[in-house]
């Protein structure tokens, strides 16, 4: 697993990363213009949404997320840093 920078995240979500990852179960993702969202549960893309941020779409469905968003793997390789257990569903692969 590869190094992650803290001073690349917002100071807003260094906070709420530890308080959401002991919570609650779920990934990361990143709409088209990068910025970075949750789903929660199995972490599956099962619903389309819009980005609060740009009013992109985000999600997906069927466990397929939106071609135009990806995964947040910096915020994945910070969870794993933590302790948290890789994805182990066939879509979170590689997260």
């Amino acid at each position: 697993m590869g190094s992650v920078s803290l001073a690349r995240f917002p100071s807003q979500f260094l906070l709420l990363i530890p308080s959401y990852l002991s919570a609650t179960r779920g990934h990361f993702y990143r709409c088209r213009n990068g910025h970075p969202y949750v789903i929660g549960e199995c972490g599956g893309a099962m619903e389309r949404s819009r980005c609060p941020e740009c009013g992109e779409t985000i999600g997906g469905g069927g466990h397929t997320l939106d071609s135009s968003n990806s995964r947040a793997a910096d915020f994945e390789n910070l969870a794993g840093g933590l302790g948290v257990a890789a994805n182990p569903w066939p879509w979170g692969q590689g997260a």
